[in-house]
């Protein structure tokens, strides 16, 4: 959001976001802790893991992909090649997130 604002007049941005969860069927490639070349936050480096994900969805032999978040240690992000394999979605919960132009972003839960 910061890059939206320093592309325009405005001093802040607030967003309204939420959190969905679902089950995953199929089976998925696992590089949770491991391939730190695929983990890397850094911009440059998004051409590398993106390769690795489009070899795995290619082959077709699996579901996606399950790997740590860049952002937050520890937790687990996934990606699904085959939509129809995600079931019984439902919201969870949500988050008003405020960013300055520059300073501490806040993020509240609101439900």
């Amino acid at each position: 959001m910061r890059k939206e604002i320093a592309l325009s007049a405005l001093t802040q941005k607030s967003e309204t976001y939420r959190q969905y969860k679902a089950d995953l069927d199929g089976d998925y490639v696992d590089i949770f802790g491991a391939h730190p070349e695929y983990h890397d936050p850094d911009d440059a480096s998004y051409p590398v893991a993106q390769a690795f994900g489009r070899r795995v969805r290619d082959e077709g032999a699996r579901a996606g992909i399950r790997y740590e978040s860049v952002r937050h240690a520890g937790h687990a992000n996934w990606v699904c090649f085959r939509p129809p394999l995600i079931q019984n979605v439902t919201q969870a919960k949500h988050f008003r997130i405020e960013v300055p132009r520059t300073g501490r972003v806040v993020v509240r839960q609101v439900s």
